[in-house]
């Protein structure tokens, strides 16, 4: 049940904000949900198109980090103006006074509160995407380790953002939706990732070689090449995940990639834990009786 932690509280805000919007009304609710919706759309488009803007226009190469921030600025003034907009439009129009206060609480208002619940569940589940791809690659970096095949102590377990990421994307049409409205863990893309990490491990190399799920994909000929790039290798010792995830190279190989339905539904959760699972860890020996 904890895997799908993140549902079971998308579930508890909407029947929240429905009483809330039943006993309290539904203007603030309205409000704040619309000014989010355009904080999202903004960030969405933001990060999507402004490095193509600044190198159209300005012949600047805007950076993701660099991206991130200027489109995150947008927004929060977008949300800030459009929140006081939408709630001087909606008191008017759901007022005593207004055409639709019928819809203003009660039931109708109720059913209403799911525009803004919608909003709030979606930057939920984007944030628990996020949160899990960067950990899963912080997991992967860990199996990675030389060392791996010769510890003495237990490997920690797959972690638990990256599964309620997984069961977010069991929803049948979630993970096609979020790769449009989340572009910052895409999935080719962050597979691509996790791929260029294993293909620089020996053990983890040769253990994804070994299975059907990932054999093709370990052995593409152009992901030695990939792994190998300088600015790969840099964001790799730096230990930046998203950077890693949003960069151009790996962008690029993801997008041409010909098996496009293997890589975005390769799940990695499996196979790290069969791999874990294969290592036996060293015993330390007792200690010698002194007698």
């Amino acid at each position: 049940m904890t895997d799908f932690f993140p549902l079971l509280l998308a579930v508890l805000i909407i029947v929240l904000t429905f009483i809330s919007a039943m006993n309290n009304g539904v203007v603030k609710l309205l409000a704040s949900g619309m000014a989010a919706f355009v904080l999202l759309v903004i960030l969405i488009l933001g990060i999507q198109f402004l490095p193509w803007l600044g190198q159209t226009f300005l012949d600047v190469e805007l950076t993701w980090k660099v991206t991130l921030g200027v489109t995150c600025v947008i927004a929060i003034l977008a949300y800030t103006i459009s929140r006081f907009v939408f709630g001087w439009i909606l008191k008017g129009a759901l007022g005593p006074d207004g055409w639709f206060h019928w819809m203003a609480d009660g039931v109708p208002g109720g059913v209403v509160s799911f525009v803004p619940s919608f909003v709030i569940v979606i930057f939920l589940f984007s944030c628990t995407r996020i949160a899990g791809t960067v950990l899963e690659l912080n997991y992967v970096a860990t199996l990675c380790q030389p060392q791996v095949t010769n510890t003495i102590t237990k490997l920690p377990s797959y972690p638990f953002s990256a599964k309620w990421r997984n069961a977010i994307e069991s929803i049948p049409l979630f993970p096609e939706i979020f790769d449009v409205i989340d572009p910052l863990t895409n999935r080719a893309n962050r597979n691509t990732a996790a791929l260029v990490m294993v293909d620089r491990s020996v053990a983890l190399k040769r253990y994804f070689k070994t299975l059907p799920a990932t054999a093709s994909l370990i052995e593409a000929p152009v992901l030695s090449g990939l792994s190998a790039d300088e600015t790969i290798a840099e964001m790799l010792k730096a230990q930046e995940r998203l950077s890693l995830v949003n960069a151009p190279a790996i962008k690029d190989y993801a997008a041409s990639f010909p098996a496009q339905q293997e890589l975005k539904q390769l799940d990695f959760q499996p196979v790290l834990e069969g791999f874990v699972a294969s290592l036996k860890p060293l015993e330390i020996p007792a200690p010698a009786d002194a007698n």
